[in-house]
């Protein structure tokens, strides 16, 4: 069974079926010739999204994927285009999947058919990034965003419990992030509601292990709407200083919003306490960030990213971040506000 709707410029598939059949029904509705299949070997193979499985059309596959997306491999896979020149990307995985096959339907113009495996919510969006020489840069291009999703509450059943309860921070940074962006707007914050309430009500279960399948599509249902918010509001601080340290230090992606995401969002509700105020109400709280640092310790998110910096490192990290904080709402935070920040995302304790 399969629920469809047009939103936006993106088809939404929920199914509650055969996700093989639903992909394989989705590649004949848009008359795909040539696939590639993008995803780990693990992750295909766990889902049986072989060759096999979709002999009708002439397939080729990519596995080599890496967290923040780096040139290297956007080459290989580009490669890889160049030869099979398919006319339609299968992304099966995270976000980091997802992310491979946006930088390549950017280089390779394709149709994406987007199968999320976590809650990054990137599906969402035309946002993505590419890692060289130790930066990720960030862009945007309507040529990245999937042209169709294809939901299955039950894909997060694999999950372990930490990546679920990171990968909700991740989603969960999306919505609260956005309301300190210069784009803020009411319509973002209504969606951002919707996602914060659909986390809150499912990924509780979820880590549990007591989670029915639907659940489990809530959740992927607030990470979509997480994906709108981001994608209405674009990058605020929190986001920015997430891409910094993944793309400089190779930290885990969803490990890193959960760790910074407490942090960040007391230095944006100090420096624009009316918008703080606007997300409280969400939390039905007065104070914003303990609300916020309750649900991660119930979810069980990571709390900090300790090894991958010493102590004398912070001063030249807190310069290199406060460049790319600038033109943000993160203008006014002073050096002394990111050394504190650096230093509490990456304590040891």
């Amino acid at each position: 069974m399969m629920s469809t709707i047009q939103l936006f410029d993106q088809r939404i598939i929920v199914t509650e079926g055969n996700l093989l059949d639903s992909i394989r029904e989705e590649l004949r509705q848009r008359k795909a010739k040539r696939v590639l299949l993008l995803g780990s070997a693990r992750a295909l193979g766990q889902w049986g999204a072989t060759s096999d499985a979709f002999a009708h059309w002439d397939v080729a596959q990519f596995s080599t994927i890496a967290q923040h997306v780096p040139r290297e491999l956007v080459d290989d896979a580009g490669r890889i285009m160049d030869t099979h020149r398919p006319d339609t990307i299968v992304s099966i995985g995270g976000g980091s999947t997802l992310g491979f096959a946006k930088a390549l339907a950017v280089s390779h113009p394709s149709i994406v058919v987007s199968v999320p495996t976590t809650l990054a919510g990137s599906e969402a969006t035309s946002i993505y990034g590419v890692t060289e020489n130790g930066v990720k840069v960030t862009r945007r291009n309507p040529l990245a965003r999937p042209t169709t999703i294809i939901y299955d509450g039950s894909l997060l059943f694999g999950l372990s419990k930490s990546a679920i309860a990171d990968s909700a921070a991740n989603a969960l940074a999306h919505c609260l992030d956005a309301f300190f962006t210069p784009n803020f707007h009411p319509v973002i914050a209504s969606v951002a509601q919707m996602g914060v309430w659909a986390l809150r009500e499912s990924v509780g279960p979820l880590i549990r292990g007591v989670a029915s399948r639907d659940e489990a599509t809530t959740a992927m249902m607030g990470s979509y709407w997480a994906g709108v918010a981001l994608e209405f509001a674009g990058s605020g601080p929190h986001h920015k200083i997430c891409h910094h340290f993944g793309g400089g230090l190779g930290t885990p992606h969803s490990a890193t919003h959960a760790s910074v995401l407490p942090w960040a969002l007391a230095l944006s509700a100090q420096y624009s306490p009316d918008r703080a105020a606007k997300l409280a109400k969400i939390f039905s709280s007065g104070d914003l960030v303990a609300a916020v640092l309750s649900q991660l310790e119930q979810w069980g998110s990571t709390r900090t990213l300790g090894g991958y910096i010493d102590t004398e490192d912070i001063p030249s990290m807190a310069d290199s971040l406060r460049q790319t904080l600038q033109g943000s709402l993160a203008d006014s935070w002073t050096t002394e506000d990111v050394s504190a920040l650096i230093a509490q995302v990456f304590s040891s304790d």
